[in-house]
C-alpha cells in the first residue's frame, strides 16, 4: 500500500506540474476568445443576469412545458442565427489558493484510483500497466471532452487545452504509476 501512497503523490506532482507549465508558458493563450468592448458587454450582462450560472442564449424557460412542435419550431427560429453559451459569476476571485487547492486534490484522487486499480489488478508488465493507466486519460477525453465539443460547439482552442492538460500531463503520470505501483513479486 505504500507504493500507492507514493506513487499517487508523484503521479499527482506531475499531473500538476505539467498543467501549470503549459498554463504558465503561454502555450493555452488561445484558450478564450477575447472581445474589443468588454466594459459594455459586462454591463449588458449585469444588468440582465442577477445568478451565478451557466446561460445559453437564445434559450427557454425551462419551467415552461414546450409542446414537441413547439420545440420544433423553436429551434428552427434559431437555426442558423448566433448563439452564445455564458458562465457568470457576479463577483471575480483573485485568490487562485482555493483553486490550486481544488485542483491539486482532484489530480491526487485520480491518482490514487489508478494507482489502486494498478496495485489490485496485478498486472504482470510494465506495457499492462502503461495502458490500463493511460486509459483512464483516453477514457475521459472521449466521455467527457470531445462529448463537450459534440453537444456544445466547444471552440478548438478551450478543446486543444483541455486534451494538452488531460492527454500530456496523465501521459507523465501514467508513465510513473506504471513504472513504480507494482507487487513487490515483480
Amino acid at each position: 500500500m505504500k507504493k500507492v501512497i507514493i506513487g499517487a503523490i508523484v503521479s499527482t506532482v506531475l499531473f500538476f506540474g505539467w498543467q501549470s507549465a503549459m498554463w504558465m508558458s503561454g502555450a493555452h493563450n488561445d484558450f478564450a476568445s477575447k472581445t474589443p468592448n468588454p466594459d459594455s458587454i459586462m454591463a449588458c450582462l449585469n444588468q440582465n443576469i442577477k445568478a451565478d450560472g451557466l446561460y445559453t442564449i437564445p434559450s427557454h424557460d425551462p419551467d415552461k412545458k414546450m409542446s414537441r412542435e413547439e420545440e420544433e419550431k423553436a429551434m428552427k427560429a434559431m437555426d442558423g442565427k448566433p448563439w452564445a453559451m455564458i458562465f457568470y459569476h457576479n463577483t471575480h476571485s483573485a485568490s487562485e489558493g482555493t483553486r490550486i487547492a481544488k485542483g491539486f486534490i482532484h489530480a491526487l484522487l485520480a491518482s490514487i484510483l489508478v494507482a489502486l486499480v494498478l496495485w489490485g489488478g496485478n498486472f504482470a508488465s510494465f506495457g499492462g500497466r502503461l495502458f490500463v493507466a493511460y486509459s483512464f486519460a483516453i477514457f475521459t477525453a472521449v466521455v467527457s471532452i470531445m462529448t463537450n465539443m459534440n453537444w456544445w460547439d466547444y471552440p478548438m482552442g478551450f478543446i486543444k487545452a483541455e486534451l494538452i492538460d488531460l492527454l500530456g500531463g496523465w501521459a507523465l503520470s501514467s508513465l510513473w504509476l506504471a513504472w513504480f505501483v507494482k507487487r513487490p513479486s515483480e
